[in-house]
């Protein structure tokens, strides 16, 4: 299976959410345990929508960073999000979202997929001792989402389709 990355989406507003966040997911870098793909990576001068399509090819897990520039992007609305739906619909991408301000997430297609973080609580709203563990908990769920594809539901219907097929009873 050539689906080994995680592909981290965010608006370019938030980059420092996206830094900070590559700093907690490090270690598991590291020991290679995690492929981490975001637009950073893009080199000068490469056709940046062949390198982004084919990151989203290779990506098992999508994180979006979801803040209000991020649900402004027209880029991300109408680029990106569709194919990361689309394929998490047909099952080859478990999505998961951050709220990293109060935004109206909850008017979109992503309230449907599992937060990895409350959106009651948005990180910028934390002290940094409370975001560092916030952090360190959305990495280790990241981490599970890789490990244990059929217990984590990502989506209203990932769930239906579990519960009808009886998935759970093998």
């Amino acid at each position: 299976d050539m689906r080994d990355r995680l592909f981290i989406c965010y608006a370019h507003q938030d980059a420092e959410w996206l830094r900070r966040l590559h700093i907690h997911l490090a270690p598991r870098v590291r020991d290679g345990h995690l492929l981490i793909w975001d637009d950073t990576y893009i080199i000068a001068g490469a056709n940046w929508q062949s390198e982004i399509d084919t990151a989203l090819e290779h990506s098992r897990v999508a994180l979006l960073l979801v803040s209000p520039d991020f649900l402004a992007s027209e880029f991300i609305i109408e680029r990106e999000l569709p194919r990361l739906l689309s394929a998490a619909a047909d099952g080859s991408l478990r999505v998961l979202w951050i709220p990293l301000r109060a935004s109206m997430v909850d008017q979109t297609k992503i309230a449907q997929y599992q937060a990895a973080h409350s959106p009651d609580r948005p990180l910028a709203t934390l002290v940094d001792a409370e975001v560092d563990d916030a952090l360190d908990r959305i990495c280790r769920r990241v981490s599970e989402a890789f490990k244990a594809p059929d217990a984590l539901t990502t989506s209203v219907t990932a769930r239906s389709i579990g519960k009808s097929s009886g998935a759970n009873n093998e």
